[in-house]
């Protein structure tokens, strides 16, 4: 919804009268389908009980979505929802931004209440089942993406790949394209995989000796995604060279994770692991300082502001996604990432021996730790 409905919208709640608005979207499917439009009325939380979908405001938009825990941080109220075919949660929503609670839902033409009734029923339902329909959903968005193949059909070009990019030696039951068997492989399928699967500048790093062998077209673009993801990783590598130097005057310490700390540590070269962001794990301690100068380098927080945090607290939100025109920086509080169920787990790791256990890694030119 735009600003202009939003403001709308708001103005109707507060003369305490009901809102009706169109679904845009299938984050609330089978429930509320594109097209659909609801009813929600205004809301104290009082009002409101795990199960029930409300309606808030995400930046100049309106989301509905099911209620999954309201909670207490930093003496701010938040409420944690999701959308019933989505596998994570939403980012933490203040209370001040809750707008009210859907109570109906219209379907060609026909209303279906859900504070009473078969509705209620219905909605109880899809409450309870809403991890089971958010992990079917996942699987048909895959699927959809990924269309069903004949696996004995792709054994030999799925087979060479895992051979050809581990090293290991071709066997004459699996030959490779030099061994006469080029017209036997599907190029097409194969190039799709590599992409997919992030390991085409991994095929072309393990087969460019081996060039003649390959058809032309195939050879040029892995190649291209070769250098393509160099490109960009030395890209995000002088990127984040200032930062690290900043954060080092600052005397702040950081642990780079995942694929920043991969490219360096694990791959010959920095063109072989594609890369999409920055993560860093850092110490609650240091969050307001590495806040600031992130912001003096342009990037901003589009979570929650990290004043409004209770330093030392690690609850929901694990990860704050910094972002700028050019890349996302993500600020890692713990090991375990906002994005999954975390409360039972965060107290099962000692992020002390994390800490300790952290080795230096050359990285730009800079010294840091993973």
């Amino acid at each position: 919804m735009k600003m202009d409905s939003l403001k709308l919208s708001k103005e109707i709640l507060s003369r305490r009268r009901a809102v009706r608005i169109p679904i845009i979207g299938g984050s609330m499917s089978p429930l509320f389908r594109n097209g659909d439009f609801i009813l929600f009325e205004p809301a104290s939380l009082n009002d409101i009980v795990i199960g029930d979908i409300v309606v808030c405001q995400r930046g100049d938009r309106m989301v509905a979505h099911r209620l999954s825990k309201i909670y207490g941080e930093n003496g701010k109220v938040l409420l944690l929802t999701k959308g019933d075919t989505f596998t994570s949660f939403d980012p933490p929503i203040p209370s001040e931004d809750f707008l009210g609670k859907v109570i109906a839902v219209e379907k060609n033409g026909k209303r279906l209440r859900l504070n009473c009734g078969f509705g209620r029923f219905v909605n109880l339902i899809l409450a309870k089942i809403s991890p089971i329909t958010a992990l079917a959903y996942s699987i048909k968005r895959h699927q959809s993406h990924f269309p069903q193949r004949n696996l004995s059909k792709r054994k030999i070009e799925d087979e060479y790949l895992v051979r050809a990019i581990s090293g290991r030696t071709l066997t004459p039951t699996i030959p490779p394209p030099s061994r006469g068997r080029v017209k036997d492989f599907d190029w097409d399928y194969l190039l799709d995989e590599v992409r997919r699967n992030g390991v085409s500048s991994l095929l072309y790093f393990s087969q460019k000796e081996e060039k003649e062998n390959l058809p032309k077209e195939f050879f040029e673009q892995i190649k291209k995604d070769y250098y393509q993801t160099l490109t960009r990783n030395i890209l995000i590598q002088e990127e984040i060279k200032p930062i690290l130097k900043s954060f080092e005057e600052k005397n702040i310490k950081v642990i780079l994770l995942k694929g920043i700390a991969l490219g360096t540590t694990v791959y010959s070269s920095p063109g072989l692991r594609p890369m999409s962001d920055v993560d860093i794990l850092i110490k609650d301690e240091d969050l307001l300082e590495v806040n600031h100068i992130l912001n003096r380098f342009g990037y901003f927080s589009t979570d929650v502001n990290p004043e409004n945090l209770e330093l030392g607290k690690i609850g929901y939100l694990t990860t704050l996604d910094y972002r700028n025109k050019n890349l996302s920086f993500h600020l890692h509080r713990h090991l375990v990432n906002s994005t999954i169920p975390n409360f039972s787990y965060i107290s099962k790791i000692k992020m002390e021996r994390i800490w300790q256990k952290a080795k230096p890694m050359v990285i730009a030119n800079e010294v840091k730790q993973s």
